[in-house]
């Protein structure tokens, strides 16, 4: 997500440099066909043609005659000689910056059609003034065209002057926004490496923390294969604990038989020492014959056999009750160690 924003931030201050820039160009375009246009005005206005006689001593005197009526304004509003003199600074009143500014303020605009209209007004006015009752020389008249024709190229210079600062002005203006948009682009591709670079750590961070996570699930995994083989080993352990208990009542038996059976023999041997004395006494010492004594021999040794027999298997059956009794401590050490381990497994339970 943080990297589709990122590129969506991007593509966004592209589009908008993109657009700062076509908007830049374009009032740059606009600024240049403006002044393209005055240009092919003024060039107009210059070849616009100019009717009149040569002067003479004549003219000069018809000049001084008809100079008073050349300085007031025409019938149609358009400026004349007079005023243009009082308004001809560098770059002309605020009122006359510009045709743009002349249309806010409420004014007719100024356009080089216009100019010349007026310069045509100016001409005729002036020589409708400066005709005499009887009739002038052509003289006056060529000087009246020529003061017409000037008064038409300083307004239009004027005009000319005030609408190239104006164009300069918002040409300046926008290439100042154009310049802070441009230092905003450059704090945010600024802002936008920082968040690449914290991008970059955190993806590092996910990286460490994924191989840490695989890690524990190959641990988990392990312990779970451990859990299982334990479990194993105690299912084993029971069923040894299961049989060992069965032998043990088994041994147990036995041992209780075996025991019966030592009994007996000791019984049946304390029994034959009692008839073999009770023997002697009766006979006073004499001589026993021989065939009873070598039986009476065989069956004592073969009863001492048995009762070393019986001890030795009594022996065996207390060493298989010790063993047995072990077996059921480890037993019990295992039930203690299952339950640990079930302990274990809800513990891994809860933790998934």
């Amino acid at each position: 997500m943080g990297s589709r924003n990122l590129a969506a931030r991007e593509s966004a201050l592209l589009q908008q440099n993109e657009v700062l820039n076509a908007a830049s160009s374009m009032a740059q375009e606009e600024a240049r066909a403006a002044l393209q246009a005055m240009a092919n005005a003024t060039v107009e206005v210059n070849l616009s043609p100019i009717g009149g006689a040569p002067s003479g001593g004549d003219g000069r005197e018809s000049r001084r005659a008809t100079s008073k009526p050349a300085v007031h304004g025409n019938s149609v509003g358009c400026p004349a000689r007079g005023d243009a003199m009082r308004s001809s600074s560098p770059l002309g009143s605020t009122s006359e910056r510009s045709p743009s500014t002349k249309n806010l303020e409420g004014g007719p605009p100024t356009t080089p059609s216009t100019v010349q209209q007026c310069s045509k007004q100016n001409y005729n006015s002036t020589v409708a003034d400066a005709k005499p009752p009887g009739g002038r020389n052509d003289g006056s008249i060529s000087s009246l065209n020529k003061s017409a024709h000037s008064l038409a190229v300083d307004q239009a210079r004027r005009e000319q002057a005030a609408t190239l600062q104006h164009l300069e002005e918002q040409v300046a203006s926008i290439t100042e926004s154009n310049k802070a948009t441009e230092r905003a682009t450059g704090k945010m591709l600024d802002q936008i490496d920082q968040m690449k670079s914290d991008r970059v750590t955190l993806v590092r961070k996910l990286q460490q923390i994924e191989v840490q996570l695989s890690k524990q699930k190959t641990a988990q995994a392990m312990l779970e294969v451990t859990y299982k083989g334990t479990e194993a080993e105690l299912a084993s352990t029971h069923t040894s604990l299961d049989e060992a208990r069965r032998h043990e009542k088994h041994a147990a038996q036995s041992s209780k038989a075996v025991q019966i059976r030592l009994d007996r023999v000791v019984a049946d041997l304390e029994k034959v020492k009692c008839d073999l004395k009770e023997l002697k006494e009766q006979k006073g010492g004499a001589a026993v014959p021989r065939v009873d004594f070598e039986r009476v021999g065989k069956e004592v040794t073969t009863l001492e056999r048995q009762t070393a027999e019986l001890i030795t298997l009594y022996k065996k059956q207390s060493k298989l009750i010790d063993i047995l009794k072990r077996q059921k401590l480890h037993l019990e050490a295992a039930k203690n160690i299952a339950f640990t381990e079930e302990e274990f497994s809800k513990t891994l339970d809860w933790g998934m």
